[in-house]
């Protein structure tokens, strides 16, 4: 409560993400009661973003898709997770087709994760703010 906007973006920019979180924390509280589709996106891209400045440290980014014999690099921004590179186990033994369905299988698998993640965090938030 006594953290000024300066004080606060010095805090982001010094990466003491813990402290920033608490404040934004109080924030949301404060203001539950009032908050329009506006802000509750603006929340929810936070807590991506948080995500994201947490994933970089503490997540793995290198999934593997048995299925598909592939690794596949990961990232993770306010859209969702993301396929930054994939490498296919028998590379050398693939046809480009098979490369591109295995590929395009691949991100679809990621394009519903991430679409599964959005639904869930608003039926969250809604149920949390309709109680």
């Amino acid at each position: 409560m006594n953290t000024s906007q300066r004080a606060y973006n010095k805090l982001l920019e010094q990466k003491e993400y813990n402290k920033a979180a608490k404040i934004d924390l109080v924030k949301v509280i404060l203001g539950a009661n009032y908050l329009g589709e506006a802000q509750i996106t603006y929340i929810s891209n936070a807590v991506l973003n948080a995500v994201k400045n947490y994933s970089v440290t503490k997540l793995p980014s290198i999934l593997i898709f048995d299925k598909f014999d592939a690794a596949a690099a990961m990232t993770l921004d306010v859209t969702g997770y993301r396929v930054e590179q994939l490498a296919f186990r028998n590379s050398a033994q693939l046809s480009e087709e098979e490369k591109e369905k295995r590929i395009k299988e691949i991100n679809d698998i990621v394009k519903k994760i991430n679409e599964y993640n959005q639904t869930s965090f608003k039926k969250r938030l809604n149920s949390y703010y309709n109680n």
